[in-house]
């Protein structure tokens, strides 16, 4: 875990971008099969170095990333990765603090993809009728559910983060007991400085994190509540029963 020997992308276009232009969300323009090695073809090409000393490269991808896991897993089928969830009250208002119209969980339903469609659907509501908060929590929960999907088919490769308990996850399960990559004293310290800063920052202005949990549960509106219990709580609950299994295995 020598910073000189890994390369760290956040949320970088390229990949992203590839798939949605290329061939486009739902898979229109080409199959799922070469959507993969169209992904490992640019996150091969964003690996590439003349450094000698860098051995590895970690990518932290989009959340709207999630609903292409299964693409990133024909890609990349023997390589560990982790989901971050968040409390659904929680992550709804992260998602609207600047107003549902300019949201990015909001945004699409001008056209929804199939797999909010489909949620809506389930609920007996569709894009144009549901409340900006509704269609902000089915959006999420599309990602979520495509995050367990992804986990099922590889439990071994998959690891369910819930975000309350960062950074010390980290450096005392994922990295040691799922990844089998060995934390010391000097890698839980960097990890601990490097977690209080906000990584979501460009061009060298990544500022101080602040954990708003409590802020964010207390201004929750009662729309936002309801959503969040109609479309998210079935898969944070599912998340939290593979986190708890983790610990399981671990004292067994």
């Amino acid at each position: 875990m020598n910073p000189t020997e890994n390369r760290v992308y956040s949320e970088s276009a390229p990949p992203i971008a590839a798939l949605k232009t290329v061939c486009g969300e739902t898979y229109k323009f080409c199959s799922v099969h070469q959507a993969a090695e169209l992904l490992r073809d640019v996150m091969y090409l964003m690996s590439r170095t003349d450094s000698e000393q860098e051995k590895f490269v970690f990518f932290k991808i989009q959340s709207i990333g999630s609903r292409q896991i299964e693409v990133f897993q024909r890609a990349f089928p023997t390589v560990p990765w982790m989901f971050v969830y968040r409390e659904p009250v929680q992550v709804m208002m992260s998602q609207l603090e600047q107003g549902t119209k300019v949201s990015n969980c909001v945004r699409p339903r001008v056209r929804p993809p199939p797999a909010v469609s489909d949620l809506l659907l389930q609920k007996g509501q569709n894009a144009h009728d549901v409340t900006d908060e509704g269609y902000c929590a089915a959006h999420l929960a599309s990602i979520s559910e495509s995050a367990l999907e992804g986990m099922k088919r590889a439990p071994s490769l998959g690891t369910a983060v819930n975000y309350e308990y960062l950074p010390q996850v980290l450096y005392e399960q994922v990295l040691p007991e799922r990844w089998n990559i060995p934390v010391g004293t000097v890698e839980k310290e960097r990890i601990q400085k490097i977690s209080g800063l906000y990584s979501k920052g460009t061009l060298g202005r990544h500022g101080t994190f602040h954990d708003d949990s409590k802020r964010k549960e207390r201004l929750a509106s009662k729309q936002v509540r309801q959503a969040a219990e109609m479309f998210l709580r079935s898969s944070y609950n599912e998340l939290e029963e593979l986190r708890e299994g983790y610990k399981q295995d671990t004292i067994s």
